[in-house]
């Protein structure tokens, strides 16, 4: 009887210790790989990006555990419900259809990136300063990381002043960018009225900073009247309403 029990006892701890069993094919069924979801997606998803600029890496997150399905002639499709994404975890799941029909699903979850060549300060900047070629570099950066609004282009940056003072590998965006200011507060200007095909030219002076094309208040130096102005170019703006004294 305590012979009975020890081995009753042995078999239990036996069984305790073992791992499960592995997902196994019979002669009516056949096994559905992990790492074959997990490609099949992938593959779904470098698809779903070709054509886009800029390098892609796409890898699963965990592998999938294998799946057992009837036996037949296999087919994997890929959906991606949520769409894909470039910051965080992307869902795809993987339909399993054997004979045209559906007998399992699998949810595969991918870290998809994509990377590009984008403007940083290549130096210190200062506020207001204006950019040069000499100011800026390339990087290869994960952009799903990045606020919208990067730049990729030079030319839409060559020109312009920076809000803001930057420092080296700071990210170049819209946002800090402005056109140059080309007047200055207290600067004296020409300022320009035109009427019917008549044009004054008056003294003036800046009541405030300006850029081209913006529109701050000057004041003629002669009657002291405030006028609103647009900037055309470093030395002077044209009226566009008048404000009284």
């Amino acid at each position: 009887m305590l012979r009975k029990v020890a081995v009753l006892l042995a078999l239990c701890l036996l069984a305790a210790v073992l791992p499960a069993p592995i997902a196994a094919a019979t002669a009516a069924s056949q096994v559905v790989a992990g790492a074959e979801l997990a490609d099949a997606a992938a593959m779904a998803a470098k698809q779903r990006l070709a054509g886009i600029d800029g390098e892609v890496t796409i890898s699963p997150d965990t592998e999938p555990t294998d799946l057992v399905v009837p036996a037949g002639e296999l087919k994997l499709t890929v959906e991606f419900p949520y769409g894909i994404r470039l910051s965080g975890l992307t869902a795809a799941t993987v339909n399993v259809q054997v004979d045209g029909r559906l007998v399992a699903a699998a949810t595969v979850k991918l870290d998809i990136k994509l990377y590009r060549e984008i403007l940083v300060a290549a130096r210190p900047i200062a506020a207001w300063e204006i950019l040069t070629a000499d100011s800026l570099q390339r990087e290869r950066r994960d952009v799903g990381k990045l606020a919208s609004g990067y730049i990729t282009d030079e030319q839409k940056v060559l020109g312009l002043a920076a809000r803001r003072s930057l420092t080296p590998g700071a990210v170049i965006t819209d946002s800090v960018l402005a056109k140059p200011v080309l007047i200055r507060r207290g600067q004296l200007i020409a300022i320009i009225a035109r009427s019917g095909g008549i044009e004054v030219v008056a003294a003036g002076q800046a009541l405030q900073d300006g850029a081209e094309g913006q529109v701050i208040r000057v004041q003629n130096i002669q009657s002291k009247k405030i006028l609103s102005a647009q900037v055309l170019d470093n030395a002077s703006a044209l009226v566009l309403t008048y404000r009284g004294k």
